[in-house]
């Protein structure tokens, strides 16, 4: 991943970025990637041990009791399932054209035309609210003080400071814009200490509804940072890389020199050094940064087929979510311990876990529509000491009950169990979600390891959706979940 580079006369840690001329390339470029099990143009990465528990099958699950055999193979996605469909942006809204009235004649007159002037700018703007809402005159569901686009993708990442826990989120505006904004929990009453959003203007290249995927390096600096996955406008996979000082411009991380193709709606999820991606032939991929014997980040990049998949093929622009098995990040890292979730091809929940699950095999049976939208966190075992295994909870939506349900596997339970929270209740149907896992390291600045804590911990695990055009934020101890505050900048 790319470092924000040498801002202050200093050479921060962290990766290359890459220069403003070596960003793009054409769509040719971009073309293909690799066979099933390559790894690109470079050699394979090297397998890092760690302890006699990291030899270690590859696991998934897929519906009851349907029990997925092991392979490094992947069933080809049926050809109407190939072609990458063209994204079209919602046309923009008409702009509200300024009416000028010449004021001539006595008092009576001007009555009259301030009258009309009132009523023409009343309908104006009433006009301008139906256009932006679809033309159906519709104001019930109005996304009033909100920037963010109606079903944007959402992602979010965030770790532990002295004063709680500091999330960033990012989003698409209303002009396809990707923006981040900054919270620190403890400073003050939920979702009023947002920081006003961040964009950057052409250098994010995004494509118009992308999907994104937010990861933390924490070792450069005192201010961790923060990574941004998606797909370009170009249809590869581009990465920002943005430095812990929120002032500060974004770099262009070296994953784009990979030139890795993706579909406008590719999913992609990522928890450092990880990413999972379905490129544009449809199969899924993990993408994997290098990093040096202190465990940091270096410009290095390799990718291969997502190995286990028993012959389930990934539904075209299916939604992707990845995160740790581990709450320790070297067996993350150097163990693969890290789980995907994605959408079959018929429309079914599925995920993949690497180097052994921590989890139950027997995965729900669950319904998806097309590119059904969820999220996934993962938050430290109570009392599993020295194992360091995960808990996880998927979040997805429910067109049955028109909200977000959980579905969890928890302490160490043979079965996975499902729940309907009233707060994730009545979410927009065409809402992403994004839930928060915190970042970990080898080594923070100050020296010291830092692992994943437990969900009752600093408050820290919330999930972030849109509800009538709002963006809205729950949060969750470990055994209840509550309600947040609407989030508006």
């Amino acid at each position: 991943m790319a470092s924000s580079g040498d801002r202050d006369g200093r050479d921060q840690p962290g990766l290359e970025v890459v220069s403003h001329g070596q960003m793009w390339h054409s769509p040719h470029e971009a073309a293909g990637l690799q066979p099933v099990g390559g790894y690109g143009d470079a050699d394979k990465y090297p397998v890092q041990g760690y302890g006699d528990g990291d030899k270690m099958p590859v696991a998934a699950g897929y519906g009851v009791n349907d029990k997925m055999p092991v392979a490094s193979g992947y069933a080809e996605l049926p050809q109407d399932r190939q072609d990458t469909p063209e994204f079209t942006p919602p046309a923009e809204a008409k702009k509200r054209k300024k009416r000028f009235w010449v004021i001539i004649g006595g008092v009576l007159l001007v009555f009259v035309i301030v009258g009309a002037v009132v009523g023409g700018v009343v309908g104006s703007r009433s006009g301008k609210k139906s256009s932006e809402d679809g033309g159906d005159g519709d104001s019930s569901s109005d996304d009033t003080g909100s920037l963010v686009r109606r079903g944007s993708s959402l992602a979010v990442t965030g770790w532990v400071t002295s004063g709680g826990v500091e999330t960033l989120l990012f989003f698409q505006d209303r002009e396809y814009n990707i923006r981040r904004s900054r919270y620190t929990s403890g400073s003050s009453a939920a979702g009023s200490s947002w920081s006003a959003p961040d964009h950057y203007g052409s250098v994010d290249n995004a494509t118009a509804g992308t999907q994104m995927a937010a990861a933390l390096i924490i070792h450069s600096g005192p201010d961790p940072q923060s990574e941004l996955f998606y797909s370009s406008s170009e249809k590869s996979l581009l990465g920002l890389a943005l430095p812990g000082d929120i002032n500060q411009p974004p770099g262009v991380d070296s994953v784009v020199q990979k030139k890795i193709a993706t579909r406008a709606d590719s999913g992609v999820g990522a928890y450092w050094p990880w990413i999972a991606l379905q490129a544009a032939d449809g199969r899924l991929f993990e993408v994997r940064n290098q990093v040096n014997a202190a465990q940091q980040a270096m410009s290095e990049w390799e990718y291969q087929a997502l190995p286990g998949l028993g012959g389930v093929a990934a539904a075209g622009g299916t939604r992707l979510a990845l995160v740790p098995a581990s709450t320790n990040f070297t067996r993350v890292n150097r163990g693969s311990r890290f789980a995907v979730f994605f959408q079959a091809s018929d429309g079914r929940l599925g995920y993949n876990v690497q180097a052994g699950s921590p989890w139950p095999t027997d995965f729900p049976s669950i319904e998806l529509g097309d590119g059904g939208s969820f999220s996934a966190f993962a938050v430290a075992r109570p009392g599993d000491g020295d194992e360091q295994r995960t808990d996880v909870h998927v979040v997805y939506y429910d067109s049955d009950s028109s909200g977000f349900l959980v579905v969890s596997a928890v302490g160490g339970s043979s079965l996975w169990t499902r729940s309907s929270p009233e707060v994730l209740s009545a979410a927009d149907a065409d809402s992403g979600i994004a839930c928060l896992t915190l970042g970990t390291t080898h080594q923070d600045p100050s020296g010291e390891e830092v692992l994943l804590p437990e969900a009752s911990a600093a408050n820290a695990t919330r999930c972030y959706f849109q509800r009538s055009g709002l963006l809205r934020e729950v949060r969750f101890d470990g055994s209840e979940w509550t309600a947040g505050a609407n989030i508006t900048f």
